[in-house]
This record gives C-alpha cells, structure tokens and sequence, in this order.
C-alpha cells in the first residue's frame, strides 16, 4: 500500500508544479516584457506537465501489477487524492481557457477546436490516471471472485470517467468497498466461532 500512496503523492507533486510555473508566468505577463523569462516558465512548465505525464504512467503500471497482488484497498487514498485535486482541476480549466483566450484573434482562431480538444485530452488523460488504482483493484476483486458486478460497483466505476463525478465516483466506491469489507470481517468472526 505505501507504493500505491507513494505513488499517487508524486501524481499530486508533479500536477501541482506545472500549475505553479504557468500561474507564475500569468502573473509575470503583467509586470514585465521580459519574453525570454516568460517563455521559460512556459518550458518549465511543459516539462513539468511531461513529468507528470511520465509518474501517471508509472501510477497505471504500479496499478497493473497491483491486479495480480494481494495489496489492501487504495479507495480511501485515492478518495482523499481527488479531494486534494480539486483545486487542480480550476487551476487547469482556468489554465485551458486562457489558451484559448489568446487564440482569440483573426489569425488564431482556428486553433480554437484543437486547443479544446488538447486541454479535453490532456485533462481526461490526467482524470485516468488518478483512477488506475481503484480500477486495478476492482478488477482484482471481480478476478479472484470477491465481488460481483452489481449496480453498486458498476455506477462508481462509470463515474470514474465523467469530469467532477469521479469525485462521487470514488466516493462511492470507496464506501462500497468499506461495506464489503466489513461484511467479510463479520464473516470471518463466524468462521472462527
């Protein structure tokens, strides 16, 4: 379970620290003309996204492994890390429509429909991989029998992949979890008696 915390700490750092070198060069935009500092941060900032692109790759092949071991539930963790991500998600819209705002003229305009479908992409990409945990372990459960694809599994699991509701998504899933676990600790108790 640490790797798996681990892990989606370093998803956290690394969506957090390209927000801080664009929301830097935004705030700079309006005190200097400084082009080559600004367009620095913007680097940073594209290779800071890279960064980040890499660990969720690293997040979904821990979560892959993770299928085929016997690790406890990362709902609680992933839960608390889509808390911790909300903040992210208006920095990273606000972020987008800013882009957007600056091809907003008669030679840009036509950029337009591919930066939405950028910021689209790359924010689905990012949503997807805050969830590789909780899928892998569903999908371990399903696998070893532990559970049966119920209404109550399949609606969290489908919300995982809608913008906002994955944050109800985790939520119920993680209590859902919680229910089964606790019915196998009350099952156990009884085997022992």
């Amino acid at each position: 379970m640490k790797k798996v915390k681990g892990a989606q700490i370093a998803l956290i750092i690394s969506m957090y620290l390209p927000q801080v070198f664009v929301e830097l060069d935004t705030i700079l935009i309006r005190f200097t003309t400084n082009e080559t500092l600004l367009m620095s941060l913007l680097i940073v900032a594209l290779i800071l996204m890279g960064v980040s692109f890499l660990i969720g790759l690293v997040n979904t092949a821990i979560a892959i492994l993770d299928i085929f071991s016997d690790t406890p539930s990362p709902t609680r963790s992933t839960m608390i890390m889509k808390l911790v991500l909300i903040p992210w998600y208006f920095l990273n819209f606000f972020d987008w429509l800013l882009v957007v705002g600056i091809c907003a003229n008669p030679w840009l305009m036509l950029a337009i429909p591919l930066v939405i479908c950028m910021a689209i992409g790359y924010t689905f990409v990012i949503l997807l991989f805050t969830n590789v945990h909780n899928f892998s372990y569903v999908i371990r459960l399903i696998k070893n029998k532990e559970i049966k694809l119920t209404s109550n599994i399949v609606i969290p699991v489908v919300l995982h992949f809608v913008f906002v509701l994955d944050i109800l998504g985790s939520i119920l899933l993680h209590k859902e979890i919680q229910k089964l676990e606790e019915k196998n600790r009350k099952s156990d108790v009884i085997d022992l008696d």
